[in-house]
């Protein structure tokens, strides 16, 4: 009898685990629901990005600390109010990533004047890659078909839009994905973009 409860009380346990580390909702994710907009905008730039210049390597923030922050696409309407002194990077949010690794940009992209301004501040662009379903997550890190595209992907926009980077933010994972099948899948991705564009960066939006 003993031994049941006990096996009853690690079965609850682990169903609660699970069901409230689903339902919960970060910050990134909660904004989004409340401010995110609706239809996706149009640019008001090239949309090849073929106006957009090269990070400026010799200018420095005097910073010294890395300070990142996020700039989701509902916020854009407020870009004349950006301090690049007071950024080493500006994360673009949010790229939304699918299940199969396709990638949809943010309204208004590209963000070529931020972009420009920043980069000829000395300050780096990052595109923010988000994801917030687990199910579709487990999919991207998991299926090597999806993982190469979104890898793909990652490495195109990076390319297209002279990016800095790629920041990962999959929040709400499952519990088995978390650990190392998570390290190997960044493992995997920061392999794949250093090979392929030396200097940029990778990271990941941990809790």
């Amino acid at each position: 009898m003993k031994s049941t409860i006990n096996i009853f009380f690690i079965f609850l346990l682990t169903f609660f685990n699970n069901v409230f580390s689903q339902e919960y909702k970060s910050i990134h994710q909660a904004d989004k629901e409340t401010f995110g907009l609706s239809t996706k905008q149009p640019s008001l730039f090239n949309p090849d990005g073929k106006d957009i210049i090269p990070l400026n390597t010799s200018k420095t923030s005097g910073l010294s600390h890395t300070i990142f922050g996020y700039l989701p696409d509902w916020e854009y309407k407020y870009r004349s109010y950006l301090r690049y002194d007071l950024v080493t990077h500006i994360g673009c949010f949010d790229f939304v990533v699918a299940s199969n690794g396709n990638i949809t940009n943010p309204s208004f992209w590209p963000w070529t004047d931020i972009i420009n301004s920043a980069h000829n501040n000395g300050v780096k662009v990052i595109m923010v890659a988000v994801n917030f379903k687990p199910i579709e997550q487990r999919n991207i890190i998991k299926n090597s078909t999806a993982r190469q595209n979104f890898f793909n992907n990652v490495k195109s926009i990076i390319q297209t839009f002279n990016l800095d980077g790629v920041n990962i933010d999959f929040e709400g994972l499952y519990t088995s994905i978390r650990g190392d099948t998570l390290n190997w899948f960044l493992a995997d991705l920061t392999n794949f973009i250093h090979t392929n564009l030396p200097g940029k960066e990778v990271s990941f939006a941990g809790p």
